[in-house]
């Protein structure tokens, strides 16, 4: 399985590329990012077509674990690091749990009475469709009449048995960027975070 590990500046230029993408075929009023791993796609898909970023939560219940293992993941080598995510999704632990925790973060009370009407949807990967599909379901009962596409940097093949993902760069790669855990960036993401959205 091909892996890459993205810097942040990286991971700026992959998400313009993605803008540049959706930009052929959608213009949205709106872009909701999936919280927190990704705020900066989020909101730099928002500054490039100009338009409100919210936030919304889908939380598994094996992430505490993930966090909790973070500082020595990232001393591993590249190598070890790359299999041991393989592994992660080749044992079907995120089939096995799709249930997602899903609740809005603070929405800027200038969108609270817009009635969006196209909704992109981004995280920095699908691997298994859950986490769009119950996100989807989500916003549908706060904007009930909004077309919602969805955008990420890499799309697994197995996802595409729950949704099919309408922008996209990569086909099965794994991908390792600020917003992962064992990154050597990650401390300073979730501080940018932190000075935008709030603890």
């Amino acid at each position: 399985m091909n892996f890459i590990e993205l810097s942040s500046e990286n991971a700026s230029r992959e998400t313009k590329k993605l803008a540049d993408i959706i930009r052929q075929q959608y213009a949205p009023d709106a872009v909701v990012f999936v919280a927190k791993g990704a705020y900066r796609m989020g909101l730099e898909l928002g500054e490039l077509f100009d338009v409100p970023v919210l936030e919304i939560f889908a939380e598994r219940k094996h992430s505490r674990l993930k966090r909790l293992a973070a500082p020595i993941l990232q001393i591993l080598p590249k190598k070890l690091k790359a299999l041991l995510r393989a592994m992660e999704i080749n044992n079907g632990t995120h089939i096995k749990a799709p249930d997602r925790t899903v609740f809005w973060g603070k929405i800027p009370e200038k969108a609270c009475d817009i009635g969006f009407k196209k909704i992109l949807l981004v995280d920095d990967s699908c691997d298994t469709g859950n986490t769009f599909f119950q996100c989807i379901g989500k916003i549908r009962e706060r904007f009930p009449d909004a077309e919602i596409k969805t955008a990420a940097i890499n799309v697994f093949s197995d996802s595409k048995k729950n949704i099919s993902t309408d922008f996209y760069i990569y086909t099965d790669y794994i991908i390792s960027g600020p917003w992962s855990n064992d990154s050597p960036e990650h401390e300073a993401f979730i501080s940018g975070y932190n000075e935008k959205f709030g603890k």
